[in-house]
C-alpha cells in the first residue's frame, strides 16, 4: 500500500471506487488516493483522448475567445496580482496556449510545459514558447519565474510532492504558485458520490481538500496566501437533476463551449454573473467544486 503524500502514513481506508480501482483515505490526514496505479497503459490511452477533446474546433474557439479571456483569465491573473506584480510566469500543463496567451496580452512573460506534444505543438504554431519536457527535465536556474501556474494539473500527477519541491527551487525570491484542483468536500462529491466526474482513478490519482491542500504546500516550503472552494460545473448540474429525476440522461456535452460557438458576449457575461454569485455560499461554506489557493515560496 503506498503511502500518504501529505503525511506519510501508511493507514488507509476504503474511499470509493469507479472502474474497479479503489480510491483510499488517509487515516493519518484524510487525504484521497489512488493507492496503486496498475495499467498505465490505460492512463496513456486516457491521455492521448484528452489531447484530441483540446485541439477540438469547439474547444480552441472558446478558450481563444475574447469572452474567455476577459471573463475567466484575466480574473486569474488579477487574483495573482494582489501578491505580484506581472513577471515571468510559467503554466505547468498548459495544453492549447491560451492562458499563456492571455497572460502575454495582459503584460506577463508567460511561457508554458505541455507533454502532450499535439497540444504543445498547437500552442508553438501560435508563437508561443512551450516545452514538452516534464519541469524536472527542463534544468531551469533557480529563480528563473515570478509565478507558476497548475490549473486542473496536480491531481494528475504520480508524485506531486517532487514537482512541488522543483516548482520552489525555480521560482524567485517571493514568488508564487497558483494553482486550482477538484474539491473532494464538494458539493458535487456529497450529491454525486462516486459518480461525480472529478472520480476518475485513470487519471485524477490524488484528490485534495483544503486541509491537505494546506498541509502539502507547506511542508513543500511555501505559505498561504489565498486558498478558496469555488464553482459548480455544468455537468454537474445535468447528473445531479438527472439523479433527482430519475430519467436517463442524454451524454453530458460541456455547456460553457457549446454558448461560446455562437458568441453572445451578454448572454456569457450574464452567465458568469450567476456564477460568481452562487460563489459565495459556495466559498462560505467550503462546497465549491475546485479548489483555488495562491501560495508563496518561503
Amino acid at each position: 500500500m503506498a503511502k500518504c503524500i501529505v503525511c506519510s502514513s501508511s493507514s488507509s481506508t476504503f474511499f470509493c471506487s469507479r472502474d474497479d480501482i479503489i480510491y483510499v483515505s488517509c487515516t493519518g490526514c484524510g487525504h484521497v488516493y489512488v493507492p496503486k496505479i496498475s495499467n498505465k497503459d490505460t492512463v496513456s490511452k486516457q491521455t492521448t483522448k484528452k489531447s484530441g477533446r483540446q485541439l477540438s474546433d469547439i474547444k480552441l474557439d472558446w478558450d481563444y475567445s475574447e469572452i474567455k479571456r476577459t471573463l475567466v483569465f484575466h480574473p486569474r491573473l488579477q487574483n495573482i496580482e494582489k501578491f505580484i506584480p506581472p513577471g515571468k510566469l510559467l503554466d505547468i500543463g498548459c495544453s492549447n496556449g491560451a492562458f499563456i496567451d492571455a497572460a502575454n496580452h495582459y503584460g506577463w512573460e508567460a511561457s508554458g510545459i505541455e507533454p502532450r506534444v499535439s497540444s504543445a505543438e498547437y500552442a508553438q504554431s501560435r508563437g508561443l514558447t512551450v516545452h514538452t519536457e516534464l519541469l524536472q527535465n527542463l534544468s531551469f536556474d533557480e529563480g528563473s519565474f515570478d509565478v507558476i501556474t497548475m490549473w486542473q494539473v496536480i491531481e494528475h500527477l504520480l508524485d506531486p510532492v517532487d514537482i512541488l519541491k522543483e516548482c520552489r527551487r525555480v521560482l524567485s525570491k517571493g514568488g508564487i504558485l497558483a494553482l486550482s484542483t477538484p474539491n473532494i468536500k464538494s458539493i458535487g462529491w456529497k450529491f454525486l458520490k462516486s459518480d461525480w466526474p472529478a472520480i476518475d482513478p485513470r487519471n485524477h490519482f490524488h484528490l485534495f481538500d483544503i486541509k491537505s491542500m494546506n498541509r502539502i504546500m507547506k511542508s513543500s516550503g511555501f505559505e498561504k496566501c489565498a486558498l478558496d472552494t469555488l464553482d459548480v460545473q455544468p455537468t454537474t448540474l445535468k447528473l445531479v437533476k438527472k439523479k433527482l429525476s430519475g430519467k436517463p440522461g442524454v451524454k453530458s456535452q460541456n455547456t460553457v463551449p457549446s454558448l461560446a460557438s455562437t458568441p453572445s458576449y451578454k448572454k456569457m457575461t450574464r452567465l458568469f454573473k450567476y456564477r460568481n454569485i452562487i460563489n459565495y455560499p459556495l466559498k462560505w461554506m467550503k462546497l465549491g467544486e475546485d479548489l483555488y489557493g495562491v501560495f508563496r515560496k518561503v
